[in-house]
């Protein structure tokens, strides 16, 4: 690859920033998700190697400057995973002050249902705030690496850590991977007796103490009943 860092002139280069201020709305509660998906669109306008993984297929002539070419649409080639990273990070960034995701904007569909292909066909193709027409192709041919654009992606529980940035984590609310996890139910320690369910135990205990108190009483009264029938007879034949 070229060692020249961009193509892009630093007027460019600030004028490009300026465009990402939609998507920083968007995206910038979660670092990682905004920074892989700044670099789709940075490598796209100013790597110095375009001619691996960019494709001009139409081309116009400029009504602002007469005589000028312009460029209509082009083919964008990317890593099929590259591509799969930015949405996984990005997937579950709500939008500043709702309870809406974001990709719910950014994907023509729930973000939940969002997938890598709708993601790209919608940002290049389906987002009226394109200017042209930008075919987002995927490649997962590794032995034609130098064909597609491919870039190192930061997870969404990961924090920033490069050259120019240095950023936390996402939050848990954007980020579901930097949740703390959630304590397994303990269950509660069961009582028994004699290996046996306790309150089963002291269920039939008592009740075998009720039966044994009321046969007690009745065989006690039934004694008392005789002893005295004995001492009235014994009484009146005196």
């Amino acid at each position: 690859p070229n060692s020249t860092y961009t193509c892009c002139a630093p007027d460019q280069i600030a004028n490009m920033a300026n465009q990402f201020g939609m998507a920083k709305l968007m995206l910038g509660r979660c670092p990682s998700c905004y920074y892989n998906f700044r670099s789709l669109f940075c490598s796209m306008t100013c790597s110095p190697d375009h001619n691996r993984f960019l494709a001009i297929t139409d081309y116009g002539t400029s009504t602002l400057y007469p005589g000028k070419t312009t460029v209509e649409a082009i083919n964008y080639t990317i890593a099929d995973d590259f591509a799969e990273r930015i949405l996984t990070s990005c997937r579950d960034v709500l939008y500043p002050g709702g309870n809406q995701h974001s990709l719910d904007s950014m994907c023509g569909r729930p973000y939940d249902q969002c997938t890598k292909e709708a993601f790209m066909q919608y940002l290049g193709i389906d987002n009226p705030q394109v200017p042209f027409p930008i075919h987002i192709l995927f490649s997962n041919n590794t032995s034609e690496a130098e064909s597609y654009y491919n870039q190192t992606t930061f997870l969404c529980s990961e924090p920033i850590l490069s050259r120019y940035e240095n950023k936390t984590a996402c939050g848990c609310l954007d980020c579901q991977k930097s949740c703390s996890p959630t304590p397994p139910d303990v269950p509660d320690k069961k009582f028994t007796i004699w290996n046996l369910d306790g309150w089963f135990v002291i269920a039939i205990v008592g009740i075998v103490l009720l039966l044994s108190t009321f046969f007690l009483s009745t065989f006690t009264i039934s004694k008392l009943r005789k002893s005295r029938a004995t001492e009235y007879r014994f009484t009146g034949e005196i």
